[in-house]
């Protein structure tokens, strides 16, 4: 009788501790059914990630001579139509809001839209349209961009609109800073990782598909003042990646979502603490 009770003991304490290190990229893990995110995250979510107004925006028009449409001041825009080119985003330190309103930009000599800076750059996909970034197979002098959007600053995604993202030559959506996927319908297909970012991830879309040959999700870079993470926390989520689904450098934390994830090498894996609240990981 005690040996049994004993067994029992354990196995509910198995069911609501945490795997505080995953390094080993464990598909099994222990979950805490009240699991609470932090007060904090690095990737602060502030009134300018969900703005969506157009109050105003400029309309920007591509160049005829070289293809390219430049953002050189911060302010709210507007791209709609359908464009071979690249939009260029180089507004130093302040913030640009890029409304987009059934915008289509395949470009042809490296990443659709690259930002080369800014303070921040949030992506409105505008109720009821479709919107598509493509990049080309030849990236040629693009530098160190490594992705279909690519950006040395933080992007922020909103709007109950749908967008479409393609990487056919390597990650789709690729920044060195964070990555905020607020809401909207978001695809992504990739030849390298989906959706890639060096201090964070933050995912509470309506729906994110990510199909990938690399890595689905991941993050690069741990360290100092939680860079690294990886939160989902709300939407339904599937990712079909050739190596990692998810991937974190730091902390995973998922909460609040229907996740389906399918990597070859692992469904999801961190180096840093585990999280997720029971029933989350639908496939499991």
């Amino acid at each position: 009788m005690k040996r049994k009770m004993k067994i029992i003991l354990t196995y509910i304490l198995l069911s609501v501790i945490f795997c505080s290190s995953c390094g080993d990229k464990s598909r099994s893990v222990a979950v805490n059914t009240s699991y609470e995110p932090p007060e904090e995250s690095f990737c602060e979510i502030t009134a300018l990630d969900l703005d969506t107004g157009e109050e105003g925006a400029k309309e920007v028009a591509f160049s005829e001579e070289d293809g390219v449409c430049d953002i050189t001041e911060g302010g709210t825009y507007v791209l709609k139509g359908d464009y071979e080119g690249q939009v260029r985003i180089d507004a130093k330190e302040y913030p640009v809001h890029l409304i987009l309103e059934n915008a289509r930009v395949k470009s042809y000599h490296g990443p659709a839209l690259h930002i080369l800076s800014a303070s921040k750059v949030v992506l409105t996909a505008k109720e009821g349209t479709e919107n598509e970034f493509q990049d080309s197979p030849d990236y040629g002098q693009a530098g160190d961009a490594n992705g279909c959007i690519y950006s040395e600053t933080d992007v922020s995604i909103n709007g109950t609109g749908s967008l479409l993202i393609y990487g056919n030559k390597k990650s789709a959506l690729s920044t060195k800073g964070c990555v905020k996927v607020l809401e909207g319908k978001i695809g992504v297909q990739s030849k390298k990782d989906g959706i890639r970012a060096n201090d964070g991830i933050f995912l509470s879309p309506e729906e994110l598909e990510v199909k990938s040959e690399g890595n689905g999700i991941v993050t690069r870079k741990s360290g100092k003042d939680g860079k690294g993470f990886l939160e989902a926390c709300g939407g339904k989520i599937s990712v079909v990646a050739g190596k990692n689904a998810v991937l974190s450098a730091g902390d995973l934390f998922i909460r609040d979502c229907s996740l389906t994830l399918k990597g070859i090498l692992s469904d999801y894996s961190c180096e840093g603490e585990l999280k997720i609240q029971k029933g989350c990981i639908a496939n499991e």
